[in-house]
């Protein structure tokens, strides 16, 4: 009598049948942090222009000359780096880095050579020496990263004022040649000294706009004005500072829309309802929103020293009425997405044609959602009806909801407790089931590998007795029933993965389609 072996093939395509429908419910994903990006905020201070040889009323008035220079300085709201610019940052940036990479070295290294002076065992000693020397590679490949790495830095920095100048104080201006060392002590990366001087009858201003980075002087200016033409005086010499300070021209955009309330958004950043002010040439993106309207989006090439005006007129939405009702639980509340909208019955004018979510909850606390879209404006579709919440079994349950023409109306229930972690216990079951198919799958492999080699030896050898036949039948029996274990943990994993996809699909919203 011959044996025949199990072929392990067959345990395989069990394992890997398993394997398949686990990698269904895995994924991964790898976030790699973003470099911090230098030197985002230019800063700016107003010093105290020198006002010594000026009258009591020349003084009163040379305050509001500083007070209106804030206000027109304070608008410029960035400023386009050249190159130069540009290099000097990151410079600063990588020797800061350098400098802070070297001393984690210095002190590793140190750290080391006290070692010897711990008076430690040998087998300690190396040990110790060991680590250390793993840390000062390390630390040496980091040292060697930091000198040769990209270090990004903002090209339009945002400007501000210094924090004195907000609060509406100007400090004194430094001695000639102490400006960089002022702009250090004060983080600051530019100042703005000046004088005001009268002559006959009239204010005579001068300034001059200091930059760290160059460590000089690179604009000045100067103006005489009588106290009538005190508004367009401080206005004109600020155009030439602003300008100075933003790097190149601004362009100057103009923003109106309707209906009134609609919102505008620059480069997805709220602007207001209407905007004008003067940004940084380049691409903007506009983006234009108002309720039951058209949105619109578009891109903007502004260009420096030009002015672009843009009229935006949304079109209005066409609307239907969409009628809730709430059977048997009068005064529930209803939102439309997360905003709440009254109670139910109630009437809402909706965007004919859109996908819309309501969620209702009653006094008692009992809850529904609907997912739909919405009926056209003025039509009676057939009705569609909505089956209960209940993931790959929805259809075995009865229905929670209808929308039937402009008619939507919504059955109530409790919602799950979380305190009873149904999906929590329905995905370990998962993760139990098909931790048993490997222990099945790996046992059963292991016994096929010894029934075969018994089978092999009993084959061909010429002395088959009757023991080594029984043991061949009991390895064959015992192979047998691990292979159908194999099968049970396959079918018991399938059946607890649709089990967790269903239990954490219950709570998923009614969709109405």
């Amino acid at each position: 009598m011959r044996f025949n072996r199990l072929p392990g093939a067959m345990l395989a395509r069990l394992c890997f049948s398993a394997a398949a429908l686990a990698a269904l419910g895995a994924g991964d994903g790898a976030k790699e942090a973003e470099q911090q990006i230098r030197n985002p905020v230019w800063t700016l201070a107003i010093t105290a222009f020198d006002t010594s040889t000026l009258s009591p009323s020349g003084a009163a008035l040379a305050r509001n000359v500083m007070r209106d220079l804030a206000g027109y300085i304070g608008k410029v709201s960035y400023r386009q780096r050249v190159s130069e610019e540009y290099a000097h940052y990151e410079g600063l940036a990588r020797r800061t880095d350098a400098a802070a990479a070297a001393l984690a070295l210095a002190n590793k290294r140190n750290e080391r050579d006290q070692l010897i002076y711990r008076g430690e065992r040998n087998w300690k000693y190396r040990r110790d020496v060991k680590a250390i020397d793993a840390e000062i590679k390390k630390l040496e490949e980091n040292y060697l990263k930091v000198l040769n790495a990209e270090i990004p830095v903002e090209r339009e920095p945002a400007f501000t004022l210094s924090p004195q100048n907000l609060e509406g104080l100007f400090p004194t201006a430094p001695a000639a040649g102490g400006e960089a060392q002022f702009c250090k002590n004060q983080k600051l990366d530019a100042i703005l000294v000046g004088a005001i001087s009268e002559y006959h009858d009239r204010l005579y201003v001068t300034h001059k706009l200091y930059v760290a980075y160059v460590d000089s002087y690179v604009f000045q200016d100067s103006i005489l004005f009588s106290s009538e033409d005190l508004t367009e005086a401080v206005e004109e010499f600020a155009g030439g500072i602003t300008l100075a300070i933003a790097g190149t021209e601004p362009a100057d955009l103009r923003v109106s829309a309707r209906p009134e309330d609609a919102q505008v958004f620059l480069d997805h950043a709220y602007a207001g309802q209407g905007y004008s002010a003067g940004r940084p040439p380049g691409t903007v993106i506009l983006e234009v929103f108002a309720d039951n309207h058209e949105s619109v989006t578009t891109e903007l090439d502004l260009k420096g020293g030009e002015v672009t005006e843009v009229q935006v007129n949304l079109r209005p939405i066409e609307l239907t009425t969409l009628n809730i009702t709430v059977p048997g639980n009068g005064g529930a509340a209803v939102y439309r997405g997360s905003l709440y909208m009254g109670e139910a019955p109630l009437s809402l004018e909706i965007p004919a044609g859109t996908l819309e979510y309501v969620f209702v909850e009653t006094p008692g606390g009992e809850e529904a959602t609907a997912i739909f879209l919405s009926p056209a404006a003025g039509a009676l579709p057939p009705a569609v009806r909505a089956e209960r919440k209940g993931g790959l079994f929805a259809g075995l349950f009865p229905s929670r909801g209808s929308l039937d023409g402009n008619s939507l109306s919504l059955v109530t229930g409790l919602p799950y407790d979380p305190g009873q972690g149904r999906v929590d216990k329905a995905r370990r079951g998962s993760y139990w089931a098909w931790g048993g198919v490997w222990v099945a799958a790996i046992s059963t492999w292991l016994i096929n590998g010894h029934y075969n080699a018994v089978v092999n030896a009993y084959n061909n050898s010429p002395n088959r007795t009757q023991d080594f036949y029984d043991r061949a039948v009991r390895l064959r029996t015992i192979n047998y029933i691990g292979v159908g274990l194999v099968g049970a943990a396959v079918v018991l994993d399938i059946i607890q993965m649709a089990r967790y996809i269903n239990t954490a699909g219950k709570d998923a919203p009614v969709f109405i389609d």
